[in-house]
């Protein structure tokens, strides 16, 4: 979908649609760092990566949400129900919902892998 907003965008400017190509995020955000790219979206502006980019106005809002398997025992959202669990997360996404939870007492992850 924001690949579409983007080119419509871009359109509605008047100007010619960029080349687009699809990477993990990671190396996405990586590879636009080191020149590779001239733009990359949709990522989310964070203190870190607001010291490297410019970000234009939003191309879309998200809520950010826990969610945990049917069977899991608790309230996600009451702090301590997520100690010793493994929380998953996409390489390189925005991690900003988990950092204020932490912020606020929660635990942080036992883990973090890529």
């Amino acid at each position: 979908m924001a690949t579409l907003l983007v080119q419509k965008a871009f359109e509605s400017a008047g100007r010619e649609t960029a080349a687009v190509e699809f990477q993990p995020w990671m190396r996405g955000l990586q590879e636009t760092q080191d020149g590779h790219f001239d733009a990359t979206f949709p990522y989310a502006e964070t203190p870190e990566r607001r010291q490297n980019f410019l970000f234009s106005q939003p191309i879309v809002e998200v809520e950010e949400a826990f969610f945990a398997r049917q069977s899991f025992a608790g309230d996600i959202l009451i702090p301590g129900t997520l100690s010793g669990k493994h929380v998953c997360r996409p390489t390189g996404y925005n991690t900003e919902l988990l950092k204020e939870l932490t912020q606020q007492g929660w635990p942080a992850p036992d883990r973090e892998q890529g």
